[in-house]
C-alpha cells in the first residue's frame, strides 16, 4: 500500500521515445498488507486519506489506497481538494456537464465506509476505462466487469480477424463491425451518447493505478540494445522474454478461452507490447506477444482454423522446444509490407493432452524475433 496518494506524489515522466508515463513517488509511507494491521500512527494527507487511516492503530487494507485514488480523481476532475470523508461534494456539482456516472465512480471510491468502496484498485481502474470509452456495462454489477474497450479488457486477449463460426472473438479490423464479435471479458457493450467524461483525465487516473490496473506502463531505464525483458502473468505460471523495446505495456491478469470458442473461464495468460491499445487491430503496427494457457478443450484445433483477412498466409511448420511442441503458422503483410503475425498452438511434449498454450506474436518492422520469443516461453505446473 502507498498510503499517501495525492497530486504532489504523481510525477510526469517523458521518456526518450516521446512517451509520457505517470509514476507514483514518495514511498516513505508505503507498507505491505502484512504489516498494515500493526500500524500505530496516523498517516496520509488531509483530503486524500480515508477515515480509517487518520486513526492511530486502526487496521487498514488496500481500500485505503482506493480512497486516495478517488480523491486524486476528484481533484483532477474538479480542480479542488475533496472535503472531509462523508462531506465530499459531488464532482458534477463542481464541474457542470460532467457525466453523472463519473461522479458515481469517484464517490464510490470516496465512501467513508470502506465496505462501500471499490473492492480493489483494479475494479476502480476498469470502471474508469469503461467510462473513458463511453460504453454501457452489461453485467449489471456496477464494477465494470463488462467493458466494450477491447484494448483494456478484463484480461489479455489475442488479435483476430476471422475465426471458426462457433468461436466468439475479440473485436479487430474486420470483426469489430460484426454483431457476433465480443470482447474477451464480456459481450459487446452498447454505445451510448457521449457526455463530458474527460477521457484524458480518466485515462491518466487509470494509469496512476500502476501495477493493479489492467494495463501497466513499464517504467525502466533505457535498455541495452540486445537486452530482453522477462514478463510473468499474475498467476506465476506463464512466462516469456521479449525484446526490451516491446515492453511498453503489459496485461498479465489472465485470459478467457471463450475467445477461441472454448469453455469460458479465467485462465493464466498475458499480453505485452509496445502499445496494447493497438493489439487487436491487425491494421495497425505493433510489436508484442500474447500467451494464453488453457486446461480444457482443443486449443490446437481452434487456432488451426483461424484466418486473418488482409494478411498473406506464408505457411506453417512443426516446432519443438523444451517441454512443448506444436505447429507454428505465419502471415505477412499485416499491416503493410513489414508487418507479420505468428501464431502457435503448443501441447506438452510428454504426450499429455493438457494444458495447451496459444501463442500470438506480432512484429511491425520486418523483425525476426518469433523463434527467440517461442524458445523463451515457460509454463509452471
Amino acid at each position: 500500500m502507498h498510503r499517501d496518494i495525492k497530486p504532489s506524489n504523481v510525477l510526469r515522466h517523458s521518456s526518450p521515445d516521446g512517451r509520457v508515463r505517470l509514476l507514483l513517488a514518495d514511498l516513505g509511507l508505503a507498507k505491505s498488507l502484512a504489516q498494515a494491521s500493526g500500524l500505530t500512527m496516523a498517516a496520509g494527507s488531509e483530503g486524500y486519506r480515508p477515515p480509517e487511516q487518520a486513526v492511530p492503530g486502526a487496521g487498514i487494507d488496500a481500500r485505503a489506497d482506493v480512497y486516495g485514488l478517488g480523491a486524486l480523481g476528484h481533484h483532477l476532475v474538479t480542480g479542488t481538494v475533496p472535503g472531509p470523508p462523508g462531506e465530499v461534494l459531488r464532482p458534477d456539482r463542481l464541474r457542470p456537464g460532467l457525466d453523472p456516472a463519473v461522479s458515481r465512480a469517484l464517490l464510490r471510491a470516496l465512501a467513508p465506509d470502506r465496505e462501500d468502496r471499490w473492492p480493489t484498485a483494479l475494479a476502480f481502474a476498469r470502471e474508469l476505462e469503461r467510462l473513458t470509452d463511453g460504453t454501457e456495462a452489461t453485467g449489471g454489477t456496477g464494477t465494470a466487469e463488462a467493458t466494450g474497450r477491447t484494448s483494456t479488457a478484463d484480461a489479455a486477449a489475442p488479435a483476430h480477424d476471422s475465426a471458426p463460426t462457433a468461436a466468439p472473438v475479440p473485436a479487430s479490423a474486420s470483426a469489430s463491425a460484426s454483431a457476433s464479435a465480443s470482447t474477451v471479458a464480456a459481450p459487446l457493450a452498447a454505445r451510448r451518447p457521449r457526455r463530458l467524461v474527460l477521457p484524458a483525465v480518466l485515462a491518466a487516473l487509470a494509469v496512476v493505478l500502476g501495477g493493479t490496473a489492467a494495463a501497466v506502463l513499464l517504467h525502466r531505464s533505457p535498455p541495452a540494445k540486445d537486452e530482453g525483458l522477462r514478463v510473468t502473468d499474475s498467476s506465476g505460471r506463464v512466462r516469456v522474454e521479449v525484446p526490451a523495446d516491446w515492453g511498453g505495456q503489459v496485461r498479465a491478469s489472465g485470459w478467457d478461452p471463450a475467445a477461441l470458442g472454448l469453455r469460458a473461464g479465467k485462465e493464466p495468460g498475458l499480453a505485452v507490447a509496445d502499445d496494447l491499445s493497438r493489439w487487436q487491430d491487425l491494421d495497425t503496427p505493433v510489436n508484442g506477444v500474447f500467451l494464453g494457457l488453457s486446461g480444457h478443450g482443443d486449443v490446437a484445433a481452434r487456432v488451426g482454423a483461424l484466418g486473418h483477412a488482409g494478411c498473406h498466409y506464408e505457411g506453417g511448420h512443426a516446432w519443438a522446444g523444451g517441454d512443448w511442441h506444436g505447429r507454428v503458422r505465419t502471415w505477412s503483410g499485416c499491416p503493410g509490407e513489414e508487418g507479420s503475425l505468428t501464431e502457435a498452438a503448443l501441447t506438452p511434449a510428454d504426450g499429455t493432452a493438457h494444458p495447451q498454450l496459444y501463442v500470438q506474436i506480432r512484429e511491425s518492422d520486418g523483425g525476426d524475433e518469433a523463434d527467440r520469443v517461442l524458445d523463451s516461453v515457460r509454463v509452471a505446473s
